[in-house]
């Protein structure tokens, strides 16, 4: 399974939105350590609001016998009775189901950045998070919760505060600037959202936790816009431990769960939808250590969908359902007595998605189903996940025999990708990289951005790929690990027929929540080693910036840039070393297929070990490195 995230070094929280120098606070660990200190110290406050009122100014637990109170009377005092009740206001009432614009905001006090941070999260963060997908998470539950809850609402605030630099940049990140006022008050929201949660009672409720749950995919949310990734996925893990320990939770009030706006399947449907983007690049070694997949319906799906989100709901469980099966099986290889339940699941999951499919069609051709254009790209959306669902099932079937190799048999699904990404982002169906191409020609910040220092995308030129194995060919190099500012950049010189064909027109840089395009796009740049295939792919990662949830499509990009380069160049070395003829001071090997490049100049694995918030190692190693037990090469990074 190819993988580009290594394990998450484990810190000691202190904080939890600062400037970039610190180190993180997740909300399961906040609440945990709360816990803790309360139990150390004792507290002397009032455990009741409705006993007496005596009882109430003693500081003692009230029986709230009536019209007095036994407390009272037995030891001779006088009972003062009890304050008549007052009728709930509109704060308390369940919101469920009302329009959100119709839901007055009851809080005061707040001041003219928060208000318009707050608008500008309802008009423009919770549609544009809400993706190619009809998502009431985003354009109804959270808007609801967050004119009731103080927690999310300081949560929601600080996100349409990051959004609104995210979207006056070029890039698809937000870059660290502590002295930048709207970044400062972005994390003071934040902070103001944590200490909410914090000074929750100390028996946290399940309603609780849903507020903590709601505020954990808002932080993760944040974190990713600053381009914090390993921030990003602690914050999901803290939700993920919060899920898994609501669901432990014995004979939960229902009356408390309906009175709170974020439903808890809600809520359940975007942790998966995370967790299935947190899994599609991890490691061997992180997946060890990951939380457990969010609980959902292992069931059939029903005849026919109920509607597109019903369809996508159940795609998303069923895709993290094959993952997680995918990746057991990498990591621990099944005993000859295990493989008969291993069948048995295989087929439970292969049945799943045919049955989708059949759902899905016919949900379609009802008479009273009638597309929209985004309900149409919600369509293609679901198709490409469809698309990479066929991939990695024929990866099980087919990885035993074929290894790296097995990755060719997918072209039909590698070229339907590209075609069904090119009309998701409305791009030309010609669109690849230049033949002399390099990331580094792509995203100089321009004067809108809020900051006028180089991009740390965009890096100096170099003249050829470095690499000291002798693998690869290199005629500059001498080590395996560069960090050139922040590392060299292999320029795209090694196929000859590469089409050269105009860039779009700079596209302002998407933040979406769940699924879109830029997984399958990384999985065809990394796994197709078709020479035109890859190039689209890469060419559509970089020239439509996108982040969607904690992935990063320029990002993705220049990191597919330099598997296609290794693995190129590793055939051009073997090239040379096989005499070919000479021309123009070069060695000529023009790629025209995936099985030009051999089995073992192929890299199997693509590890980030994060140095900082925003820098890491990538270490790509190839088939003949791993059948070695070799490091691979090493490239140091900052975004």
């Amino acid at each position: 399974m190819g993988s580009w995230i290594s394990p998450l070094r484990n810190e000691e929280p202190i904080l939890l939105f600062e400037p970039a120098d610190s180190t993180l606070l997740t909300i399961h660990s906040a609440l945990t350590m709360e816990r803790d200190d309360r139990m150390r110290k004792k507290s002397w406050k009032p455990k009741v609001k409705t006993g007496c009122i005596t009882c109430r100014i003693r500081r003692v637990k009230c029986d709230e016998a009536k019209p007095y109170c036994e407390r009272c009377t037995s030891t001779g005092r006088k009972c003062d009775g009890y304050k008549p009740a007052t009728p709930p206001s509109q704060a308390l009432v369940s919101t469920r189901g009302l329009p959100a614009l119709l839901i007055e905001p009851t809080f005061i006090g707040e001041t003219v950045g928060e208000r318009q941070s707050l608008h500008f999260f309802h008009l423009h963060t919770a549609p544009e998070l809400a993706g190619f997908f009809d998502s009431t998470f985003w354009l109804r539950d959270v808007l609801q919760a967050s004119h009731t809850h103080h927690a999310i609402r300081y949560a929601v605030t600080a996100l349409g505060a990051m959004h609104q630099m995210f979207v006056g940049g070029d890039l698809p990140v937000v870059r660290d600037d502590a002295s930048h006022k709207q970044q400062r008050f972005a994390l003071e929201q934040c902070n103001r959202s944590i200490r909410e949660i914090v000074n929750m009672s100390n028996s946290i409720s399940r309603a609780d936790k849903i507020t903590a749950m709601t505020a954990c995919i808002l932080f993760t949310c944040f974190a990713s816009l600053q381009g914090h990734q390993s921030s990003a996925l602690e914050h999901l893990r803290s939700g993920l431990k919060l899920l898994k320990e609501s669901d432990t939770d014995p004979d939960p009030d229902p009356e408390t769960m309906a009175a709170h706006p974020v439903p808890m399947e809600s809520l359940r449907a975007m942790f998966v939808s995370l967790d299935v983007q947190a899994r599609a690049m991890m490691s061997d070694d992180m997946q060890l250590c990951w939380e457990p997949r969010p609980n959902f319906d292992r069931n059939f799906p029903p005849r026919v969908f109920a509607s597109l989100k019903d369809a996508r709901i159940f795609l998303e469980a069923a895709f993290n359902e094959l993952i997680c099966f995918l990746q057991i099986l990498d990591i621990n290889a099944p005993e000859e007595e295990e493989m008969g339940a291993v069948s048995a699941e295989y087929q439970h999951l292969i049945q799943k998605f045919q049955l989708s499919d059949a759902a899905l069609q016919a949900f379609l051709a009802l008479p009273t189903t009638q597309l929209d254009q985004q309900q149409q790209r919600t369509v293609i959306a679901l198709r490409l996940y469809r698309c990479l669902a066929d991939i990695f099932v024929a990866q099980f079937q087919l990885q035993p025999q074929l290894q790296e190799m097995a990755w060719d048999v997918c072209e039909p699904q590698f070229f339907s990708i590209i075609d069904l990404a090119s009309q998701m982002l409305e791009a030309s169906q010609e669109l690849s990289l230049s033949p002399k191409g390099s990331p580094g020609s792509y995203y100089q910040p321009q004067s809108r951005s809020h900051s006028s220092s180089p991009s740390p995308y965009h890096q100096p030129k170099s003249t050829s790929y470095s690499s000291s194995s002798s693998s690869y060919h290199q005629p500059n190099s001498t080590s395996r690990t560069s960090s050139a500012s922040p590392y060299s950049e292999p320029t795209c010189t090694y196929h000859a027929s590469c089409p050269n064909t105009p860039r779009p027109p700079p596209q302002r840089p998407v933040f979406s929540f769940g699924f879109g395009v830029v997984t399958c796009l990384y999985l065809v740049a990394s796994r197709s080693r078709h020479p035109t295939l890859r190039r689209k792919a890469i060419a559509l990662l970089l020239n439509y910036p996108r982040r969607e949830g904690i992935w990063d499509s320029v990002l993705a990009g220049r990191i597919a840039w330099e598997v296609m380069i290794l693995e190129e160049s590793a055939v051009l070395d073997f090239a040379e070393s096989r005499g070919f003829e000479e021309s123009d001071g070069g060695w000529k090997a023009e790629l025209k297929c995936a099985a030009d490049i051999p089995d073992d100049f192929r890299i199997r694995d693509v590890c980030i070990t994060y140095t900082g918030l925003r820098s890491a190692e990538v270490e790509l190693r190839s088939i003949r490195e791993w059948k070695r037990g070799e490091v691979g090469v090493v490239r140091r990074i900052q975004w």
